[in-house]
């Protein structure tokens, strides 16, 4: 990842799509869920670990 972009995703927060948001909340929740709940069955635990890699050193997350 490009260093400018990670210095700034930690100061100022990440814009996060609802649907990526829900398979965050609901991988933080119950991990083996993922493809087993409605909203989140087209994503895999690899799609969640990634997805919290990207997000976990962010100082806020927004929701559109």
């Amino acid at each position: 990842m490009i260093p400018a972009f990670q210095e700034a995703r930690i100061r100022t927060g990440v814009l996060v799509d609802t649907n990526l948001l829900i398979l965050y909340l609901v991988g933080l929740s119950n991990r083996s869920r993922i493809p087993r709940f409605k909203r989140t069955q087209i994503y895999s635990e690899g799609d969640f670990d990634l997805l919290r890699a990207l997000l976990g050193p962010a100082k806020a997350l927004y929701t559109t």
